[in-house]
């Protein structure tokens, strides 16, 4: 793949991932106001004081019927506006905090030259051909196979390595993932991905909230009824009930499917990405054979536990589908056929072949029986060991 042509790829994919990002304020719009609609025609939640008067909100029927009329309006307003505000704190918040989150979700710390030299002169040596700020590092102590970029602004950029990555790939494999995830942040694609993942966030927060807060059904749906009839609901006191407890389902049903979609669409996102940022690693290396071992030797060994599936759709590799049912990354075979044709070689690899036992272990989805026969570490058993000690996932 010729320079401009990548460049034009690049620009293209920025395009219809940006107009994708642009269906997250979308999306959240409509769940909320989905959601304010369930809720007016069966939690009570039927009027607004405008001007000092109470006003109903018809139910959809009306508003084909009749128009629609100005509490209606208003209602869509209310939602625009709260929608606007979620997303602003939101989006304030992680910005100053997204470091902090960073190293929560993927249990990482900030890393040091005297600790790894030879990460930091590999990463300043790409950044010195590039002309480029160098971005900093970070560590997960992990013997797994992986690595991310992160970060919103040039200051905050940062690219997270796990310890057993810099033990088992050389030093041109090594490069080859640190410029794939330097590829990441020069196409813009990290800070593209923190913000869907801050939309994804807010889905979530608000399905996990509503989820917990109904975790006593029957006092809920008696409180729904409850004020569903004292603020004078149409509705006859036997189907009371029974309609707050739908409401509730719906609502619940609403929340999770728009948190689902909000996924779906950080997928579409991130898969095209991955492609464009191997292109850009074997740009930046010139090389394109170490890019293609590091791709087969990570992929047998990338899953990492106890680690946020959110965040799992940011790393080099991710061998776990989301919640089990969607793939957030290209398939190996076609990362690594899509070097060969960018480079025009037939080059390829295959790893030594490991033993039955660490294959299990190293499973996206192993068996949590076996597991813990195997010794594989958790998160609790993390926390026991003595300082410094790294999870390898190896006994």
């Amino acid at each position: 793949m010729q320079t401009v042509g990548l460049q034009t790829a690049i620009w293209n994919n920025n395009l219809r991932s940006f107009a994708m990002l642009l269906m997250f304020p979308v999306l959240i719009y409509v769940v909320l106001f989905i959601v304010a609609i369930v809720g007016a025609q069966f939690l009570g939640w039927n009027e607004l004081l405008i001007d000092g008067q109470r006003l109903r909100i018809p139910g959809p029927v009306e508003v084909l019927t009749d128009g629609l009329p100005t509490a209606f309006e208003v209602l869509a307003l209310r939602v625009a506006a709260g929608v606007f505000a979620l997303v602003t704190i939101w989006y304030i918040f992680a910005f100053f905090f997204q470091e902090r989150l960073v190293d929560s979700f993927a249990n990482a710390r900030p890393m040091t030259r005297k600790e790894f030299p030879r990460a930091y002169n590999l990463l300043e040596n790409l950044c010195i051909s590039r002309g480029l700020p160098m971005p900093k590092l970070g560590l997960i102590e992990s013997g797994k196979l992986n690595a991310f970029a992160s970060g919103l602004t040039p200051k905050t950029f940062r690219i997270t390595l796990t310890s057993g990555l810099m033990k088992v790939l050389d030093d041109e494999e090594l490069e080859a993932v640190l410029a794939h995830e330097l590829s990441h942040i020069i196409n813009r694609d990290v800070r593209l991905m923190m913000i869907a993942a801050i939309f994804t966030g807010i889905l979530a927060l608000l399905a996990e909230g509503f989820s917990r807060s109904m975790m006593r059904p029957q006092r809920r749906v008696r409180r729904a009824a409850g004020l569903s009839r004292s603020r004078g609901s149409s509705r006859s006191s036997s189907s009371g009930g029974g309609g707050a407890g739908a409401a509730i389902l719906a609502i619940l049903v609403v929340l999770w499917v728009g948190y689902l979609l909000s996924v779906l669409l950080r997928m579409m996102i991130s898969r095209r990405r991955e492609y464009m940022a191997d292109a850009g690693a074997v740009q930046l290396t010139k090389k394109g054979e170490p890019m293609i071992r590091a791709l087969r030797k990570i992929s047998a060994r990338s899953h990492i536990a106890d680690f946020d599936d959110e965040m799992r759709m940011m790393l080099f590799d991710n061998s776990k589908r989301f919640m089990g049912l969607f793939s957030t990354h290209p398939p190996i075979d076609q990362r690594v056929k899509t070097i060969q044709t960018q480079m025009g070689i037939d080059f390829d690899y295959t790893p030594p072949t490991r033993s039955r036992r660490h294959k299990e272990l190293d499973s996206g989805h192993p068996n949590p029986w076996r597991v813990r026969e195997m010794g594989l570490g958790t998160k609790g058993r993390s926390k026991s060991k003595a300082p410094g000690q790294a999870d390898t996932g190896l006994s």
